[in-house]
């Protein structure tokens, strides 16, 4: 009994004191300001035009890691949010819209007797399935080019 007592009261105690980095994005002009925690998935575009989607790992004030490339916060053009649940659900929609079309494309060719219905419904179909691995991002970004400005912070979880 004591054994447990004891290990509950390490772990809190760790959580109470301590510390979460993370990416404070504001804009002087609107005055809003949006926090993303270390560790959250998001997707940026470098001013190279570079398309990045991973976790956000917060390596010192100057730069973050995400999929194991290091980018400085000076190069980043563009950020924002991409939660994995979100893009599980738009590539499954996706997926299964794609099979509907297909499968719907064969009935009703099938039924007229033109196969040409057929091919008429495989670029839709190619669309679906290029939305399945390119899954769109409905959240807003946030362009550094508009104002905004980044900076690394530490949030205290106690």
């Amino acid at each position: 009994m004591k054994f447990i007592f004891i290990l509950i009261s390490i772990f809190t105690i760790h959580q109470s004191f301590s510390q979460v980095k993370a990416l404070k994005i504001s804009n002087k002009s609107s005055e809003k300001e949006i926090l993303i925690k270390e560790n959250k998935r998001v997707r940026i575009t470098t001013n190279a035009g570079k398309k990045i989607s991973g976790r956000l790992k917060i390596i010192n004030n100057e730069s973050i890691l995400i999929k194991g490339k290091q980018i400085h916060l000076s190069e980043i053009e563009k950020i924002k949010k991409h939660p994995l649940a979100i893009s599980l659900v738009t590539s499954i929609i996706f997926g299964y819209s794609a099979g509907i079309t297909l499968v719907a494309g064969m009935i009703v060719s099938g039924f007229i007797g033109n196969p040409w219905l057929l091919v008429l419904s495989l670029p839709p179909i190619a669309a679906l399935i290029h939305g399945t691995s390119k899954t769109p991002n409905f959240f807003k970004g946030y362009k550094f080019s508009k104002g905004w400005k980044t900076q690394v912070i530490i949030l205290n979880n106690g």
